[in-house]
């Protein structure tokens, strides 16, 4: 700069003593004695200060006016060279200030400044970009992790699909087989539906012969039982009469109608035998056959009528039944026995059973 330039840069400052308005200053403006007097000067001044890194010692001649030494920092803070012997309010007093005037004094001049703390723009891009590829190298091992677990639950998922397929296979071998199965027994079926259907109509037929049977031998069966019967009307059995080798059977049954009986008419038999198979300590009865019904009528009667006579000789008088009526008789015996407990009077009239109160004079048959 010229000197021209440094007389009107002079011109253009406010005179000593003034403020930038052009009025007078006052001495505390001037010269505060504290950093609370002016604190945004103070201010200023401290960040324009250099710190003790910044300060190098220099030895310097000595001047007219001696000032005494300053050996330590204050902090970043600026005191004017008037004021660091006073002691402010905040001012540190320096230990090492001596108060004696010396030769050489040392001052503390700013040194070059450190290099700064915070790193150029190029570098912090780099530093991103550094972190930017770090922070992608981690999300790569965890995505290289994940791709492991998928590529093993694939395999996992493969195996149990070949697994499956296996199955797959067997189950279609066995429903293929299945199948067959079923085809062939549809047929079979047909073919037994088919053959049922002529065992049904031969069951039809047959069940119809077979009723044409029972009714046939139904019919015999009657004819036999009234062709029996018949044959038998003209028998009577003669029970209670001892049974003795080489007896004569007419001769008993004689003798029986003749003394028990008291008939003297001239009774022809036409033959008179035992019934049945000889049975130890137990007489069988003696079934005679009479040539005349009218005789055998006189017989049964008569004896009907002394029922007590023959009864307390242990002799009893009936008529011959066919099986079939005597296998009738046999399933009504409980009834039989049950009504004659009962005080009734009871009789066969053949198959059926008869049964009469005492304050009745005609009887009526019981089934059960």
């Amino acid at each position: 700069m010229t000197k021209k330039g440094l007389f009107k840069q002079d011109r253009d400052q406010p005179k000593k003593g003034q403020n930038k308005g052009g009025k007078r200053r006052t001495k505390q403006e001037a010269s505060p004695n504290s950093e609370s007097d002016q604190p945004e000067k103070w201010q200023v001044m401290a960040e324009s200060s250099p710190t003790a890194a910044e300060m190098q010692p220099c030895t310097v001649a000595a001047a007219p006016y001696a000032v005494p030494p300053v050996t330590q920092s204050y902090n970043g803070q600026y005191y004017a060279p008037h004021l660091q012997f006073m002691t402010p309010h905040r001012q540190p007093i320096p230990t090492n200030v001596s108060n004696h005037v010396r030769t050489e004094n040392q001052y503390y001049l700013p040194s070059p400044p450190p290099p700064p703390t915070t790193p150029p723009p190029w570098a912090v891009e780099i530093m991103q970009y550094i972190k930017s590829i770090k922070l992608s190298v981690s999300k790569l091992d965890k995505l290289e992790k994940l791709v492991d677990k998928i590529n093993a639950r694939v395999e996992k998922l493969e195996n149990d699909s070949k697994a499956k397929d296996v199955k797959m296979s067997d189950v279609e071998n066995a429903v293929q087989f299945a199948s067959s199965e079923i085809e062939d027994t549809k047929n079979k079926i047909k073919e037994t539906s088919s053959e049922i259907k002529v065992i049904t109509n031969q069951y039809s037929e047959i069940k119809t012969a077979l009723s044409d049977i029972k009714t046939k031998t139904d019919k015999l069966e009657a004819k036999t039982n009234n062709l029996e019967s018949r044959s038998m009307r003209e028998n009577l059995l003669f029970y209670g009469l001892s049974e003795s080798e080489q007896e004569n059977c007419q001769q008993k049954v004689i003798q029986v109608i003749s003394e028990r009986l008291q008939l003297t008419d001239d009774i022809v038999l036409d033959r008179a035998h035992r019934l049945g198979k000889p049975t130890h300590g137990k007489s069988r009865p003696i079934v005679a056959k009479f040539h005349y019904y009218s005789q055998r009528e006189l017989v049964r009667t008569t004896a009907t009528s002394k029922y007590d006579v023959l009864k307390n000789a242990g002799l009893s008088i009936g008529i011959q039944q066919t099986k079939a009526v005597l296998n009738k008789r046999r399933q009504l015996k409980d009834v039989f026995n049950r009504e004659k407990s009962a005080g009734k009077q009871v009789k066969w009239a053949g198959s059926r059973l008869m049964v009469r109160n005492k304050s009745s004079d005609q009887f009526r048959e019981v089934t059960c």
